[in-house]
């Protein structure tokens, strides 16, 4: 259990506070004022705190009694955790992508994406 504990510690409570502050201090390196997608965001946060608590749970439980059914779902925390992360990527990416306007998307489009 002590172990379980130290992952929730880590994983959770120190993930979040780097999600956090990633979302306050990115954006303002962009030059803008608030990530590219709140919503995704909200997605973000509520399927991180999911993965989260599957993945303290069922890690405990497969500590305890060695199950493939209690790794499975270990292994489905983990990987709902993971999808947050990237999910977190994908808003950043997005938020530092450059603006483009769209004429010049349009000019863009007919040149055939070459400048």
């Amino acid at each position: 259990m002590k172990s379980a504990h130290q992952h929730l510690n880590f994983f959770g409570w120190i993930s979040m506070m780097i999600f956090g502050v990633g979302y306050k201090l990115l954006p303002n390196y962009a030059g803008k004022i608030v990530i590219h997608s709140l919503t995704m965001a909200r997605v973000r946060f509520w399927l991180a705190n999911l993965g989260f608590i599957g993945l303290l749970c069922f890690y405990a439980l497969w500590s305890a009694v060695r199950s493939h059914v209690a790794f499975a779902l270990t292994i489905l925390g983990a990987a709902t955790v993971i999808a947050s992360i990237a999910l977190l990527g994908l808003n950043v990416w997005l938020t530092f992508r450059p603006e483009v306007s769209p004429a010049e998307s349009q000019s863009l489009h007919r040149k055939g994406g070459q400048e």
